[in-house]
């Protein structure tokens, strides 16, 4: 069974499209998307921390994914520790594993996952030579509570920025001599990063948030970290592959965040105040797919809502692409 599954990844990373990266280097990170390859690739704010981490000169970030429940299985008969995509190394191997969490349903794959990469999945249960256990993504940003007993450090909010001033500090650490605890007591002082076992959390009956507690010197607000224009990341596709949802399209991010204050939406209420992307730089992003495809995907809570959504349709289709939304609102088509 391992050797099938070291296979099938193979043969995955023979069908991408993607840049050549160097995965030997200082700091090595492992980006977990709890679910299968098919739904993690389809996930865009995978690829783009993928893609921002591997441009530092000192961290090589690999992918990781949880396979089928019958190969789960028998890994875990074989006692095969859960390894990464590209260079199939243990995950117990590496220096961080981030998870990139995007919905409640894969909350019970995070403690599979550690267990699976034989780690104790409780952070309180981890020692310094253990990797730091670290998650990010849209429901860490509205609620971490359900799973903060086995993460180290939450990213809350936009991790574009954070998550480089994660690694710097990590960068300085590692090799230090210090603890994990002076790490984490460092890092719990960044704002957008939040260290669970810093806080004392007392719950109402029904299980809601009644108040947090901070311990020592750790902040008593925790901030969440938003990126002010949207132009100065690149929210695009990094990675072109057939076996995932939206294989035959270019998805560039243009609306984030949304102002309707709609009760039943997260991407309102998580990341607040819309921004969108420019003309000229949506038109620059899209440059990115020639030759792979003709196919610009749209990504945003409410496409129909940008501004100038006429001069990017009209822009893009001038330049030979065809066009999908991912949310369009009746009233604004």
């Amino acid at each position: 069974m391992q050797l099938k599954l070291h296979q099938e990844y193979r043969e995955l990373l023979k069908q991408e499209h993607r840049p050549h990266l160097n995965f030997r280097k200082e700091i090595r990170l492992a980006l977990l998307y709890p679910s299968t390859y098919y739904l993690g690739m389809s996930s865009l704010g995978i690829q783009v921390i993928y893609h921002l981490l591997n441009q530092r000169e000192d961290t090589s970030c690999e992918r990781a994914f949880i396979p089928e429940t019958p190969t789960v299985r028998q890994l875990q008969q074989n006692r095969t520790p859960l390894f990464s995509f590209e260079t199939q190394t243990p995950l117990n191997q590496f220096d961080l594993i981030g998870f990139s969490i995007s919905f409640e349903s894969d909350y019970v794959n995070i403690p599979l996952a550690l267990e699976m990469a034989n780690l104790p999945p409780f952070a309180a249960e981890r020692s310094d030579t253990h990797p730091l256990i670290i998650a990010g993504g849209i429901n860490i940003s509205y609620n971490p509570e359900p799973i903060a007993d086995f993460i180290d450090v939450f990213v809350v909010g936009e991790a574009e920025l954070t998550i480089h001033s994660l690694m710097d500090i990590f960068k300085d650490w590692k090799g230090s001599g210090a603890t994990k605890e002076d790490l984490l007591r460092k890092l719990a002082t960044v704002p957008g990063l939040y260290v669970p076992r810093f806080y004392e959390v007392d719950y109402h009956a029904d299980g809601t948030v009644q108040r947090m507690r901070a311990k020592e010197h750790a902040p008593t607000t925790i901030h969440s970290v938003a990126i002010p224009k949207l132009d100065e990341v690149e929210t695009c596709t990094k990675i072109f592959t057939p076996n995932t949802e939206f294989s035959q399209a270019h998805l560039i991010e243009i609306v984030r965040g949304c102002g309707r204050q709609c009760r039943f939406c997260v991407a309102d209420y998580a990341r607040r105040w819309p921004r969108h992307r420019s003309v000229e730089n949506t038109l620059q992003l899209a440059e990115g797919a020639r030759g792979i495809t003709d196919r610009i995907g749209l990504v945003g809570a409410s496409i129909s809502d940008h501004p100038q959504i006429d001069e990017i349709a009209t822009g893009l289709v001038e330049r030979g692409f065809r066009i999908s939304c991912a949310s369009l609102r009746a009233e604004t088509v």
